[in-house]
């Protein structure tokens, strides 16, 4: 079953949009992720997988090759010395299985796009220098919107 064929997808896929509306502002002005943010979006996760369990339209690959993404951001964490945040790689990692394989993968792509978009941008009017570190959630928010919702 696509994400998008059930009422009770959409709203787990609108709720969990919300939350990371909510976690983007966050992120921008703290530069901080909450604990509780990746924690409500996992549950999210998890309640879709319970569902595609009882409707046997559950797929282990896809959900396992869905948490990649997240995995290499903490990775590239602990590489880069917190260059860039644990924090994003643990929500991609959360919202992975909610989403699903294509959706996350294309996602965290335009994330990197935009992200890039920005750098570029902010790098050319002098606005940032290469210390300067971006909120990454932000990004992760906006490819998932376009992902979903275009």
């Amino acid at each position: 079953m696509d994400v998008g064929d059930n009422i009770i997808f959409k709203i787990l896929i609108i709720i969990q949009f919300l939350i990371m509306i909510y976690a983007s502002i966050k992120d921008m002005k703290n530069k901080v992720v909450s604990i509780w943010v990746p924690g409500l979006c996992g549950m999210i996760s998890i309640i879709k997988t319970i569902l595609d369990l009882l409707n046997g339209d559950l797929e282990p690959t896809n959900i396992v090759l869905s948490l990649i993404p997240g995995l290499l951001l903490i990775i590239m964490s602990f590489m880069t010395s917190g260059g860039i945040g644990s924090g994003d790689g643990i929500v991609l990692l959360a919202i992975g299985p909610l989403f699903g394989l294509e959706k996350i993968y294309g996602g965290v792509l335009l994330a990197f796009a935009f992200c890039s978009l920005m750098s570029i941008f902010l790098l050319a009017t002098k606005r940032a220098n290469k210390q300067t570190h971006l909120p990454f959630i932000p990004f992760i928010t906006l490819g998932m919107g376009v992902i979903l919702f275009a």
